[in-house]
């Protein structure tokens, strides 16, 4: 998996995004669903979360070949709510899935520095 980390958020950078990419393997079309409960959205604590979005590219469009549609940019309990599909080709079984994360705060204040966590859930299965 290759992936970049989000840059530090500061009024500067806001907002400040980072992505995941791995490679997927079908051989057939398949959909994928997303986590929509709070452990996808940045925490520090309960009372510091960030405005936390996701998106997902496919190096491929399904055309010609093994790929979907990129989604826009959803907010953390909405993102994927209705699936993303995959459309395989046959001879083209690898798709480059990329997700990508946005975060933002619109005041910034010094109570705010510290780490935020989230963990993105992508649920891949077999279209019937």
């Amino acid at each position: 998996m290759k992936k970049s980390n989000l840059a530090e958020l500061t009024t500067q950078n806001n907002p400040s995004s980072g992505n995941a990419t791995l490679t997927l393997c079908t051989n057939g079309n398949v959909s994928i669903t997303a986590d929509n409960s709070d452990t996808a959205q940045l925490t520090k604590n309960t009372t510091h979360k960030l405005v936390t979005q996701y998106k997902l590219e496919y190096n491929g469009s399904g055309v010609n070949e093994t790929g979907g549609t990129t989604t826009d940019w959803s907010n953390y309990s909405s993102f994927l709510d209705k699936g993303s599909q995959v459309i395989h080709i046959s001879g083209d079984g690898a798709v480059e899935v990329t997700l990508s994360v946005r975060a933002s705060l619109e005041n910034i204040q010094a109570e705010d520095c510290g780490q935020y966590n989230a963990t993105q859930t992508l649920t891949v299965y077999w279209e019937s």
